[in-house]
C-alpha cells in the first residue's frame, strides 16, 4: 500500500509541474534537480 502512495504522489507533482507557466516550470525542473544532486 504504501509503494501505490508513493506513485499517487509521484503522479500528482508532475501533474502540478505540467500545470505550472513556463518559467515556473523550469524553476520546479531545477529545484527538482537540485533536490535529486543531493541525494548523491
Amino acid at each position: 500500500m504504501a509503494e501505490r502512495d508513493e506513485y499517487i504522489g509521484e503522479a500528482y507533482d508532475e501533474l502540478k509541474k505540467l500545470s505550472l507557466d513556463e518559467q515556473k516550470k523550469i524553476e520546479y525542473e531545477l529545484r527538482e534537480k537540485a533536490v535529486r544532486d543531493l541525494r548523491f
